[in-house]
């Protein structure tokens, strides 16, 4: 009996030595963030020692920080079971849930940490963009402002709290929030950007233009701010400068469809028929959206300044396919005219007009004239 308690005993002993030995590795590991190896360490001081605290912790932060967020989830739900006061548990699983895009349960951790950390304003702040993503904007606001008044230097829960102005057209108190971040950051290209499309939504071109005369050569515009600066430039009549923001903006659009009508637009503005002809045609191929009537009503109207009157019939047939205004019959019926030799075409495209409800008088009357007119003409190449 005396021997089996001495070799328990050794065992014991050995067993101890073998998990300080590893605990002190583990230590070391994760200080130096070999993180994978800190996990297999802890992994086996764990599975040991299932009462250990402490190999559990490390086990399922070195997990999280090696991007292993399934077995840093299993272990900080036991973290969780096992000690329910640990804020930097609840603060990883709502990050991870978070980047897993379980939106509602990275809330439920984050709404858990504002209850338990009521002054710290990070936390309000994550959990306003939450609710932000989510659709709730009145408990976003609620949280970004809680957030500023614990933090007022806090930039980003400025800017949460100014686009959620914009979004619901409190453009003054927008305005005046960004204008608060821009003195505590005034180079902070997403306040730059979001002054800018403050300005923008409010019309105030000139200013959309100022905003990015001043961030220049700090950063890389992106397609969409390309595109916006671009027309905020078109509508202040610098039209060069237009066509050189929208033409950079194409090369990473993937639906230039807007792009190339703002760019047939700055071309006729120029009087370049020719391009603004060519960016029309470009944005009824690329074309998907409700405009595409007001893309080939443009081609007709160019296409008759070039007396190409057949082009010009075409494309006003095309433009009533998608709108049906009836105007665009009596556009018909005058590229008809002055195409067709047979004037029978014109003179059926002017009745059908004539039948529209149109009510331009002096179109109704110039019609019903042509007419008379050319029913006479085809009356005496018949006789």
């Amino acid at each position: 009996m005396k021997r089996m308690h001495t070799f328990i005993f050794l065992v014991l002993a050995v067993v101890s030595a073998m998990t300080q030995d590893i605990s002190s590795d583990m230590k070391a590991a994760f200080a130096n963030q070999d993180y994978l190896q800190a996990v297999t360490l802890s992994k086996s001081c764990y599975e040991a020692d299932t009462f250990n605290i402490e190999c559990l912790r490390i086990l399922a932060t070195a997990a999280n920080k090696a991007g292993d967020l399934a077995t840093a989830k299993k272990h900080l739900h036991i973290l969780e079971a096992k000690d329910s006061t640990n804020t930097n548990v609840y603060a990883q699983l709502a990050s991870i849930y978070d980047l897993q895009q379980q939106f509602p349960k990275a809330i439920k951790y984050y709404t858990i940490l504002n209850k338990m950390l009521p002054n710290n304003p990070l936390y309000y702040r994550k959990n306003a963009k939450l609710y932000k993503g989510y659709g709730d904007k009145l408990e976003s606001f609620r949280l970004y402002a809680k957030a500023n008044e614990l933090d007022p230097r806090d930039v980003l829960s400025l800017k949460g709290l100014a686009e959620l102005s914009i979004g619901n057209g409190q453009m003054v108190m927008a305005d005046s929030l960004i204008n608060i971040s821009l003195d505590l950051d005034s180079m902070n290209i997403g306040i730059n950007y979001l002054l800018a499309r403050s300005k923008y939504k409010q019309k105030q071109y000139y200013d959309v233009t100022k905003v990015f005369d001043r961030i220049r050569g700090q950063v890389d515009l992106n397609s969409y701010y390309n595109k916006l600066l671009g027309y905020a430039y078109l509508q202040i009549d610098s039209v060069d400068l237009a066509i050189s923001k929208f033409q950079l903006a194409l090369v990473d659009d993937n639906s230039p469809e807007k792009l190339h009508y703002y760019l047939a637009t700055a071309y006729e503005k120029k009087g370049n028929l020719v391009g603004a002809l060519e960016h029309y045609e470009k944005a009824v191929e690329s074309g998907i959206s409700p405009d595409l009537d007001l893309y080939h009503r443009n081609i007709g109207r160019l296409s008759l300044k070039e007396n190409k009157h057949k082009k010009a019939l075409s494309a006003y047939k095309d433009a009533y396919k998608y709108g049906n205004d009836p105007v665009l019959l009596y556009y018909m019926a005058a590229a008809a005219d002055n195409y067709y030799k047979d004037k029978s075409i014109a003179i059926t495209y002017y009745k059908k007009y004539l039948k529209s409800n149109h009510s331009h008088q002096e179109y109704r009357d110039y019609a019903k004239k042509r007419v008379r007119y050319l029913k006479e003409i085809v009356h005496q190449k018949k006789t």
